[in-house]
């Protein structure tokens, strides 16, 4: 938590040893969050398209 803080990504006002902590993501965070949720989704676009070229292609299956 000490470097997304660091780092601007969030907001701790609650940090306690020994305490719950109420998380807050700053606008930067929420942003960032975006862009990676966007590149993970296009990851998994491009396997789901792989894997289903090698479903119709059937690779080594006998004809």
């Amino acid at each position: 938590m000490k470097a997304l803080s660091g780092a601007g990504l969030v907001r701790d006002n609650t940090a306690r040893a020994g305490s719950a902590s109420a998380i807050e993501i700053t606008p930067e965070g929420a942003r960032l969050m975006r862009e990676a949720m966007k590149a993970v989704a296009g990851i998994y676009n491009l396997l789901w398209a792989i894997v289903v070229v090698l479903m119709i292609v059937r690779p080594g299956a006998q004809a």
